[in-house]
């Protein structure tokens, strides 16, 4: 196969990754600023060459690739984490490019952490899953590079290709984007082997998506010191994160660059969510893998926690037991610590060597192991078997199949509870008794009723387990958060600031409020005296002005009666004098002279009355 990848020099930009799909049916070369996506044709015959062509997806400006991964229900979509924060699931058959996606959102948007990885979850080999499994399968998770964990849901590309069983335990339990998206309507398309095509407009490309929103882990840190793990871990950043399980307890794993892994469990499976919300988790164990180096992993199987961490110079395989056992002469009991097997390791000597890929097929382990010497170093593959507990989940058997009858027996005879399971299987496969007038058709329908409650009864018995761990390290964690408390509250009174502190503390602050309402009266008080002072010392002084404003309102009173006395004469002398105007004489000129001295003293008048009235306005502005 030759693939030609258009507009990218190889020799500058070299590939880092190769990706397959899920149905084997695409391909992807990931570099850091580039990505070149190929369709593959049938590989039926192990003798044909062809000659492909990439489609080239850059990043936006300014930003590079940090993560891209296959969504597993489609081999036409990919998820892309650039550096900037965002997240968008790229349709390859529709619109080939970053800057126009079927999904865009950007991951933690409250705090800006910077994101360094993100896993998908995927359906397990289940044949009757719960709806909190089915809605898992469409979540994508994401770790910060502190640690911090967010998920989205659902995260469903327009056209999907999931198990008949998935898309049951969906409609199980819908929501109203369910119902939009899959069940009104929409295109299902049922194949072979209970195999189905769903396909939904609520994506960028068609009618617009309902965002998901973010569903940020709390984690309850646990009780006590550090490890030494921890410590160490703390000056390192995190690089990688996984889905261990799904089903009965949901079960992440996250890796540091100095080689540390931590487990953590959600007390809740997640579920569709649109509006940001939180959810409560708890860290179970810490795995020291004594690699300095940056780890990836990849899960061995969806119904055990087993799980193989690898870099560029290990390749380990760590199997989780979750059976519980008596811990020394204490009697209580706690969860059994990880098994690590290392399967391929190059050492000092081997230097200039590394592991440049790691691929699972047919339960075995494909190593792809090159030289960095030179541009001739050979290039060899080691076929890693893994060890047989790490893949005991991966059979039906392991699943909660019936397995033999033989090994069924067996397992019956050592376990009490799996002789209540067995009664229960038998009791529930017991044949139906048949009416007469019974149709075939509904003893087949009565039959496949009886073997899906059987499948949901094997699934609930299956989460029993993993649960009553649970609860048990929450019970044991349970007495030393109370000898803290109590401790707390011990160092709290012999500092005297118990009880008896916070009542005197109580007391004088019923004492500074009986003050302050004292103070308060008395300002009160204060202020009523103060206006009355002020009122009475506006009245005296209007009081002294008043003797002064009656005489001149006298001197008024007689000005106003002399003027009036003078416009008298004025107008007689004025008549006088139309009378005599032609004959001057004395008595002209004594009314001119009486004239002269009316006009005069009616001028002085007026002087006075504006004086006056001054005088009172100033008065009343003080009395106001």
């Amino acid at each position: 196969m030759h693939v030609e990848v258009p507009g990218v020099d190889v020799s500058q930009e070299p590939f880092l990754e190769v990706l397959v799909a899920t149905g084997g049916r695409g391909l992807v070369l990931v570099a850091a600023t580039c990505c070149a996506a190929v369709a593959l044709p049938g590989l039926e015959d192990s003798e044909a060459s062809w000659d492909l062509c990439a489609v080239t997806l850059a990043p936006a400006r300014s930003t590079t690739f940090v993560k891209v991964a296959w969504h597993p229900l489609s081999d036409a979509h990919l998820g892309v984490l650039s550096s900037d924060g965002s997240w968008a699931l790229v349709n390859l058959s529709s619109s080939a490019s970053v800057t126009d996606p079927e999904l865009y959102f950007h991951v933690f948007e409250e705090t800006k952490e910077d994101v360094v990885d993100f896993t998908f979850g995927c359906f397990g080999s289940q044949l009757s899953p719960t709806p909190e499994e089915a809605w898992l399968c469409l979540s994508v998770l994401f770790l910060g590079s502190s640690g911090r964990l967010s998920l989205r849901n659902p995260v469903l590309p327009s056209v999907a290709v999931m198990p008949q069983a998935m898309l049951n335990a969906l409609a199980a339990d819908p929501n109203d984007w369910l119902r939009e998206a899959l069940l009104t309507g929409q295109a299902l398309e049922v194949l072979e082997n209970s195999i189905c095509v769903a396909r939904h407009n609520l994506h960028l490309h068609a009618k617009g998506p309902y965002i998901p929103a973010e569903q940020m882990v709390e984690e309850v840190l646990p009780d006590g010191p550090l490890s030494p793990q921890s410590a160490r871990h703390t000056q390192s950043s995190y690089c990688s994160v996984q889905f261990l399980t799904l089903s009965p307890l949901v079960i992440i794993a996250r890796s540091t660059k100095s080689g540390l892994i931590q487990l953590v469990a959600l007390e809740t499976a997640p579920g569709p969510s649109f509006s940001l919300t939180k959810m409560a988790a708890c860290s179970l164990e810490e795995i020291d893998t004594m690699c300095s180096t940056s780890l990836r992993m990849t899960c061995l199987s969806r119904e055990s926690p087993s799980f193989l961490a690898y870099s560029n110079s290990l390749v380990a395989a760590v199997d989780v037991s979750w059976a519980r056992q008596e811990s020394g002469q204490s009697g209580q009991s706690g969860s059994s610590h990880s098994t690590i097997t290392t399967l391929a390791e190059i050492r000092s000597q081997d230097a200039g060597s590394e592991f440049a890929g790691l691929q699972l097929v047919d339960g075995r382990g494909l190593l792809l192991r090159v030289e960095r010497r030179s541009s001739r170093s050979p290039i060899s593959l080691q076929v890693l078997d893994l060890p047989q507990k790490c893949g005991a989940g991966t059979g039906a058997g392991a699943a909660g199949g019936l397995g033999t009858g033989e090994d069924r027996e067996n397992r019956e005879r050592q376990d009490p509870q799996a002789q209540v399971q067995g009664s229960l299987k038998r009791l529930l496969l017991s044949p139906i008794p048949r009416g007469p007038r019974e149709s075939r058709e509904k003893r087949e329908e009565k039959a496949e009723d009886s073997a899906r409650c059987l499948a949901q009864f094997q699934a609930q018995l299956a989460s029993l387990h993993p649960r009553q761990d649970l609860l048990q390290h929450l019970a044991d964690s349970l007495p030393a958060r109370v000898r803290q408390l109590q401790q707390l509250q011990g160092e709290l009174s012999s500092d005297g600031k118990g009880s008896d502190g916070f009542s005197e503390g109580a007391r004088h602050a019923a004492q500074l409020r009986e003050r302050q309402q004292a103070l308060r009266r008395r300002q009160k008080h204060a202020a009523s005296a103060l206006g009355a002072e002020l009122e009475l010392r506006a009245l005296n002084s209007v009081s002294n002005e008043t003797p002064r404003l009656f005489a001149r309102f006298h001197e008024l009173r007689r000005a106003a009666e002399l003027l009036r006395t003078g416009l008298q004469a004025s107008k007689d002398a004025k008549d006088a004098s139309n009378a005599s105007f032609s004959q001057p004489g004395p008595n002209g000129r004594s009314l001119s002279l009486q004239k002269s001295w009316t006009g005069t003293t009616a001028e002085h008048l007026q002087l006075q009355a504006q004086e006056a009235e001054a005088v009172v306005e100033a008065a009343a502005a003080r009395w106001l």
